[in-house]
């Protein structure tokens, strides 16, 4: 693991969300992520969208947050997606999607994608994405030259004592 990835999971582990996450998911041994979320835009994004194939989310993430600010979640379950973008009708408007995985019968995996928010947030985005996870690895990237974006994140093992991932991920 890379000296960058060990201090993001460090940084993820050492938050409230974090503490509160474990000492609900630990004792009954559930499966679940924990996400910081890096907006390297520069531009606020907003939340369009979120689904949740197994599980549910523990501390939803926010509405919409700052360039240079990190947006924290976390998720029991462990099996969900969402999508963050620029404000619809904005010149180029981006849209993110990160999508991840941590669990006994679905492994630890994650998948991004991003390009024009119209054909990131289509109908039918959850299948996609599904489909996509379910061949994806521990860490993924995209980029897209039509909105200038790019995006990665990895999903790290948190802890050797349940199924705990830490995603980190930045949006640029």
């Amino acid at each position: 693991m890379a000296d960058k990835e060990k201090a993001d999971i460090e940084e993820i582990m050492s938050t409230d969300i974090a503490k509160a996450l474990i000492a609900e998911a630990e004792p009954r041994n559930t499966p679940s992520v924990i996400a910081a979320v890096g907006n390297n835009r520069g531009r606020t994004l907003r939340l369009y969208a979120t689904t949740s194939w197994d599980g549910s989310f523990f501390t939803p993430p926010p509405q919409s947050f700052n360039a240079g600010e990190t947006a924290r979640f976390s998720h029991n379950g462990s099996r969900g997606a969402l999508i963050y973008g620029q404000e619809q009708g904005s010149p180029n408007a981006a849209g993110y999607l990160l999508a991840w995985s941590m669990g006994r019968n679905f492994g630890r995996r994650v998948y991004v994608n991003c390009g024009p928010l119209s054909e990131i947030h289509r109908n039918g985005w959850e299948s996609a994405a599904l489909t996509s996870l379910n061949s994806s690895g521990v860490s993924s990237s995209a980029t897209d030259d039509q909105t200038a974006s790019s995006i990665r994140a990895t999903n790290a093992d948190a802890t050797g004592s349940f199924p705990l991932g830490a995603v980190s991920a930045v949006l640029a």
